[in-house]
């Protein structure tokens, strides 16, 4: 098991080869976000993505930092579940930062703050909390996951089903994060064996033609 890169991939393709999980739950993520096919229906969460990222960046420069309980995170490109960890953070501290903005009379802040929706900030974080949950869970490195990641992808697609509660634009968020989810975030014939194999799964997460060709695959290896 490795990531998905084409020279990896090449040269294990004489092997069982699986792409990591974990990798893919990333790649669902930036490309949720990054690529251009439907990106004006998320265009406030993009500017929410911007926004926070310049309002830390602004808070480490001039060493508010310092006066925060907790630290303000930067989203950084290579690692996971980025956006996420700087939304909370930026989350966490917005009511101490108005504070300080007010207080000190720091326009620059009070301009970043001003943008800063924090209605739909809450929503977006109760959306993509559930991503690094299940790249928690597949993630374990002293218990298998092999057999999770079925499990993970269904979990996922139910979370991701559009609720009354929800924003036009966290309903477009959802529906992009699905589609996104059903292209990169690949489930081959080794998870469904694995799945089977335990019996908490082989009846929730497999149909019944899923769980038939599993068995015969593992009938395949084991003689």
């Amino acid at each position: 098991m490795t990531d998905n890169g084409s020279n990896v991939k090449s040269a294990f393709k004489d092997l069982s080869w699986l792409g990591c999980s974990g990798h893919n739950l990333n790649l669902v993520l930036s490309h949720t976000f990054s690529d251009e096919d439907s990106k004006m229906e998320i265009n406030d969460i993009l500017q929410l993505l911007s926004v926070c990222k310049n309002i830390v960046r602004y808070v480490k420069k001039s060493r508010i930092q310092t006066k925060l309980e907790t630290s303000v995170k930067p989203a950084v490109a290579t690692r996971w579940n980025s956006n996420l960890r700087m939304l909370q953070s930026v989350s966490k501290n917005v009511s101490r930062l108005r504070d300080i903005a007010n207080d000190e009379t720091d326009k620059k802040l009070q301009r970043l703050l001003i943008d800063v929706n924090d209605q739909l900030l809450t929503e977006v974080i109760d959306i993509l909390r559930p991503f690094d949950d299940a790249t928690r869970m597949l993630s374990a490195d002293k218990t298998p996951t092999l057999h999770l990641v079925i499990a993970g992808k269904v979990q996922l697609k139910k979370h991701l089903v559009a609720k009354s509660s929800d924003s036009s634009v966290g309903e477009a968020l959802k529906s992009r994060l699905a589609s996104k989810l059903d292209v990169y975030y690949h489930v081959q014939q080794l998870h469904k064996v694995a799945a089977v194999l335990d019996p908490r799964l082989k009846g929730s997460v497999l149909t019944e033609s899923d769980k038939q060709a599993a068995v015969l695959e593992l009938k395949s290896l084991v003689t």
